[in-house]
């Protein structure tokens, strides 16, 4: 990801070495996110670990899902608190913004770079995409 999207990293600014956790509500576990370019990391941890993280975002599956593929309103999610930020929410902000000004999704780009597990990923973004709210995926 660091090397297909540069732009990422540079736009993060002064939060590119923060650490977010990314709260799937629904989930057992939690998300760090690392978003350094030098080493970035994505890890999943318990929700008694402590993980000191410069901010929290958390929220439903779908509305997350949305927000890293490109096609919703982060701020909307934001105000309607369908996403919740704690911590920094400067270094939330930045993460916002600099998501919200990538071109195409960052999960497309996850897919394609996934090798052998191309074809199944691809038809479960292609399933994710078309679910209804309150839809099984």
């Amino acid at each position: 990801m660091t090397r297909k999207r540069p732009e990422l990293f540079e736009r993060l600014g002064p939060h590119v070495h923060s650490t977010y956790v990314i709260d799937v509500t629904e989930l057992p576990f939690v998300l760090r996110l690392r978003p350094d370019p030098d080493a970035p990391g994505l890890t999943a941890h318990r929700r008694t670990e402590r993980l000191d993280p410069d901010a929290t975002i958390a929220g439903p599956f779908s509305a997350l899902f949305d927000v890293m593929d490109g096609t919703a309103d982060s701020d909307a999610l934001f105000f309607s608190r369908d996403i919740s930020i704690s911590g920094n929410t400067e270094a939330a902000v930045c993460l916002r913004s600099a998501l919200d000004d990538l071109e195409g999704s960052i999960i497309e780009d996850l897919v394609h770079m996934s090798g052998p597990l191309y074809a199944p990923l691809r038809f479960a973004l292609t399933r994710l995409r078309k679910a209804k709210p309150g839809d099984q995926p």
